[in-house]
């Protein structure tokens, strides 16, 4: 699995998109990059963009496996607001499976199937700079 990392300046949003087959370890290598990064504050809001992403080979652990992986980083993360595109029945499932796992009552978390719907979410939640 690949991804890359983007930071928009205003608003400050971090952006991760994912590409390629899923694999639980790909999640660790995004969040620890994501963390090592000196752009990114923690609690900023978090768009994840997994329309590049072929999830046909997951199974249900591999997802509770990978909500798991992305629960350990939340307390370094500081739980700011996270939109995941999750395009497709597949995905959107899986991405809620793995929403109702690491956020249970949705406070900081939402799921959509399209972008534009994600960024709107994310501008909402998001303070403006200056």
């Amino acid at each position: 699995m690949e991804h890359a990392i983007e930071f928009s300046v205003d608003p400050a949003i971090a952006l991760v998109r994912t590409l390629g087959r899923a694999e639980v370890d790909g999640w660790r290598r995004y969040h620890d990059e994501l963390l090592a990064d000196a752009r990114y504050v923690p609690g900023m809001p978090m768009l994840v963009d997994h329309s590049g992403l072929d999830a046909t080979r997951l199974t249900a652990d591999q997802v509770r496996a990978i909500a798991d992986v992305v629960a350990s980083y939340e307390e370094r993360l500081h739980h700011g607001p996270r939109a995941i595109v999750a395009p497709g029945p597949l995905r959107f499932g899986f991405g809620r499976m793995a929403q109702q796992r690491m956020d249970p009552a949705h406070t900081w978390t939402a799921v959509f199937e399209h972008r534009a719907d994600a960024e709107r979410w994310l501008k909402e939640r998001t303070p403006q700079a200056g």
